[in-house]
């Protein structure tokens, strides 16, 4: 089990059904409050969490970011998932850069699927994190940041990610 934390504006939300707007702060047996990093704590103390997925809505949205909560988790001995709306080889050496040991790349936010190669290339030698691709639906349709995208759906995109050296899915 990969435990999640949602994070805007500074808190973990409780996502519901991808209506970001009207997210609200977590509320959770394991912490007092909606602090991430207390949260993580909790995740890595009471529950011997290892790993831990977090998505970054302010960056997903093209509003800010988390970095330094990021980078925090990872100084607590997790390995981070970070969905931050990745769609380049620069987004995802900016994700290595901050801690993270998986990179998430949602279709939802995916403009070229050419770029895949790219983000599994190594950058100076040093290994990339490992890019897992986010086959996001709604209604059974791939939601693609670009048309392209959406119309290779998701057989054609897992298929062309696979080429491209991606071995990770969800």
């Amino acid at each position: 089990m990969i435990p999640v934390l949602d994070l805007k504006a500074g808190q973990a939300v409780h996502a519901v059904r991808g209506q970001r707007d009207s997210y609200a702060p977590v509320r959770s047996v394991l912490a007092e409050s909606a602090e991430p990093l207390a949260l993580a704590r909790a995740f890595v103390d009471r529950l011997g969490a290892r790993e831990c997925y977090v998505a970054d809505l302010d960056a997903i949205a093209g509003v800010g970011d988390h970095g330094p909560v990021i980078r925090a988790l990872a100084s607590l001995g997790l390995d981070v998932w970070l969905d931050a709306g990745t769609a380049t080889a620069a987004e995802v050496e900016q994700a290595r850069d901050v801690g993270a040991a998986r990179v998430i790349v949602g279709t939802e936010t995916l403009r070229d699927p050419g770029d895949l190669a790219g983000m599994v290339r190594t950058r100076e030698g040093s290994p990339a994190p490992a890019c897992v691709l986010s086959l996001d639906l709604r209604d059974g349709r791939l939601l693609g940041g670009s048309p392209e995208v959406a119309r290779l759906g998701p057989a054609g995109l897992s298929a062309m990610a696979w080429e491209a050296g991606i071995r990770a899915f969800i």
